[in-house]
């Protein structure tokens, strides 16, 4: 990949980052591809855009305070990689994270954090209707 598309990938992960922040669940999910699939910090996920899209509402309604703080991102091996910090009223939310995206024609597919172990099991709580699948 040339060195404009990883720069543009890294652009389109701020993107969703700053649609989170402003709790802007249209814009978020505007960047996701057909088939996305978030991964919290306990390996947990969700999978699927109506899914996603819906958890992604309820998530941002129930904290209102949430936000992501990124101090470093760089893109590696097709996956563009975040270093920051939550703030959230949620004390066990609110801690170090990294954060690893990748982008498959322009849309974000894949999402997942690595925060605190004692984070909220977020795919457990915010799952819609379908199954939350569990890491083997």
């Amino acid at each position: 990949m040339f060195d404009g598309g990883k720069k543009r990938e890294i652009a389109i992960v701020r993107e969703m980052v700053a649609a989170m922040n402003d709790h802007d669940a249209d814009r978020v999910a505007s960047l996701l591809g057909d088939n996305p699939r978030f991964v919290d910090s306990h390996g947990e996920w969700l999978e699927g855009r109506d899914d996603v899209i819906a958890a992604t509402r309820r998530f941002l309604d129930m904290d209102r305070s949430f936000k992501l703080h990124i101090e470093h991102s760089t893109h590696h091996d097709g996956e563009v990689l975040l270093r920051g910090h939550v703030t959230s009223d949620q004390p066990a939310m609110a801690t170090d994270t990294l954060w690893r995206a990748r982008i498959k024609r322009g849309k974000v597919v894949y999402w997942q954090s690595y925060g605190s172990p004692n984070a909220p099991h977020l795919a457990r709580m915010l799952k819609p209707t379908m199954e939350t699948r569990q890491p083997a």
